[in-house]
């Protein structure tokens, strides 16, 4: 099998950034318009959620640049990547309550998506862990798509 933490395509992204993507939306060896591909990392200690997540890709302009299993991974991978967002299980923040801050100083820019587990987390949290958006485990993969669009 692949490691998780490696990255899962050899083909780099040409534009490395948190935010956002080329200004003009336009291709240079083109002249047409290009949606920019959203770069995403996702962590969870569950491998059946990171399979689940991989699957974004279909529902929009969306890459899983990386998967972290563990606080210690996810935060060298977001730090290697820069990626516009980080999908991470409440359950992964619930025991490394510094991750998100961690990993926004590693890329300032970094919207966070919390995705709630299989235990309800989130109301245990403390304020230091704030999200930019909180899923729950019931929603669609397409709630999530269109949720990860309205913030990048």
């Amino acid at each position: 099998g692949r490691d998780p933490g490696q990255p899962l395509s050899d083909d780099p992204w040409p534009w490395k950034f948190c935010s956002g993507g080329p200004a003009s939306g336009l291709s240079e060896s083109k002249g047409v318009q290009d949606k920019t591909t959203l770069e995403l990392v996702t962590a969870s200690g569950n491998p059946l959620l990171l399979e689940g997540l991989r699957s974004l890709g279909v529902l929009g302009n969306f890459r899983v640049v990386a998967e972290g299993i563990d606080a210690e991974q996810t935060l060298r991978l977001v730090s290697a990547h820069q990626p516009v967002a980080l999908l991470v299980e409440d359950e992964l923040v619930m025991h490394c309550e510094s991750l998100l801050a961690d990993c926004r100083r590693a890329c300032p820019r970094l919207k966070v998506v919390l995705l709630e587990g299989s235990a309800d987390f989130v109301n245990t949290m403390s304020a230091s862990t704030v999200s930019e958006a909180f899923v729950r485990r019931t929603s669609s993969m397409a709630a999530l798509a269109r949720t990860l669009e309205a913030l990048c």
